[in-house]
């Protein structure tokens, strides 16, 4: 292929590929200026100044060299009987543009590498800015290789196609694993932008994994009939989410339970088990603290208001489990409706 057919296949390169017109051709032109100025035998101490043009016939290279005398250095300088050649007003001293075009095949083949290259990296960037796009969505990813850090933590790569997404020790599930090839689906937690370069930043702890589970998984959230009012989480132990229903006729528990539990269930089953509490949520203090303690159900809630305070009481059968394991879940309850809540026994 001639060289004025690759300029042909640049243009018709960005438009297959999507890439904006006359994105690809600066960089080429400046790669291939400074991969011909080390092919034409230039180190990186000389001062050569190389220039790329790219015509409809093709590729020509120039470089400037100093009018001489004497030639001690035939890449930087020139006779002055040559440069007279060039432009007849040349004079000893003075620095001339001299064309250095090499041979076609050399020119052909760094031509493809710089081309491809940027292809490459311009994908890339556009597949960044995509997933950049989808932060605080879910996305799905092959597990494409695990690292071992030197603590004993675990950072797994995830395979997005032409780039990849992390998952760090600090958002990972404690207890969850996952296998090279694995299909997981992920919270995009950010595309950070570093001296490293880019990273997609991915989540299984983050409380919204579950609202956008839920979201793929009941039409009746992800189209607004029934309200994620807030979500709660302990990663790979138990959530708590309050909702409600913005339509009298949609029932918003069962909306997110299932017949027979199926949506709550298929939710639970990618998130390894963890237990999820729908609560429904109420403008009434008492009665939403009320709800959020389930399973355990209060005898009496007691509200001060000015110090956003509730004093529970439940009966004595029921005060291990309004508490929960650990203090499990009234701490749930607590953060679910933002009340600092007492648990005391009838």
């Amino acid at each position: 292929m001639a060289t004025d057919d690759y300029i042909k296949a640049l243009k018709n390169i960005e438009k297959e590929r999507g890439i904006p017109e006359g994105t690809l051709l600066p960089y080429v032109k400046t790669t291939l200026a400074q991969t011909l100025k080390r092919n034409l035998g230039y180190d990186e101490q000389d001062n050569a100044k190389v220039r790329v043009e790219l015509t409809e016939d093709g590729i020509q290279v120039f470089c400037k060299k100093q009018i001489a005398v004497y030639i001690d250095n035939p890449l930087l300088q020139i006779s002055i009987d040559d440069a007279e050649k060039i432009n007849r007003n040349a004079t000893i001293g003075d620095w001339i543009e001299v064309e250095v075009t090499p041979s076609s095949r050399v020119i052909i083949s760094k031509f493809r590498q710089a081309i491809n290259q940027k292809i490459i990296e311009t994908e890339k960037d556009s597949a960044y800015n995509e997933y950049e796009a989808k932060i605080g969505s879910i996305v799905s990813g092959y597990i494409n290789r695990i690292d071992m850090k030197k603590d004993g933590s675990t950072v797994y790569i995830v395979d997005f196609g032409k780039v990849d997404g992390v998952l760090k020790p600090t958002e990972q599930v404690p207890g969850e694993t996952f296998k090279v090839g694995e299909m997981v689906k992920f919270y995009l937690l950010n595309v950070k932008d570093d001296f490293k370069g880019r990273t997609i930043e991915l989540s299984r702890t983050h409380p919204e994994l579950i609202k956008r589970l839920y979201e793929i998984e009941a039409p009746e959230i992800a189209d607004g009939t029934v309200e994620i009012m807030s979500i709660v989480r302990e990663p790979g132990s138990r959530t708590k989410m309050s909702v409600k229903s913005n339509d009298e006729n949609v029932e918003a528990l069962g909306a997110c339970i299932g017949i027979g539990g199926t949506r709550i269930q298929a939710i639970v089953d990618q998130i390894n088990g963890e237990k999820i509490d729908i609560i429904e949520y109420s403008d009434d203090p008492t009665e939403y603290i009320t709800n959020s303690l389930s399973p355990a159900t209060p005898t009496s809630v007691e509200i001060d208001e000015e110090n956003h305070h509730a004093k529970i009481v439940v009966p004595k059968k029921q005060l291990s489990l309004a508490i929960g394991k650990n203090g499990q879940n009234v701490r749930l309850a607590a953060k679910l409706t933002t009340w600092k809540m007492d648990i005391l026994s009838d």
